[in-house]
């Protein structure tokens, strides 16, 4: 994994340390192992996440109409 972080590292132009760090969070999230994530970002694909999607929340309710201020 070593030469795969140098070369992400190098390509991202950023520490090893962040991207090691990055690619742990990554595939934590996503469900994929470091090497999976690193590899994607060594070659330009996305890592898709191992699980569904959220569902969309459903559209909110119409908003009040305004509330005119009268002076009196």
């Amino acid at each position: 994994m070593s030469e795969l972080l140098s070369k992400v590292a190098e390509l991202l132009n950023a520490p090893e340390s962040l991207v090691q760090r990055s690619a742990e969070a990554r595939a934590e999230a996503s469900g994929r192992t470091v090497d999976e994530v690193l590899q994607s970002w060594a070659g330009g694909e996305s890592v898709a996440s191992a699980e569904k999607p959220a569902e969309e929340a459903p559209p909110a309710e119409e908003p009040a109409p305004p509330v005119e201020d009268k002076l009196i």
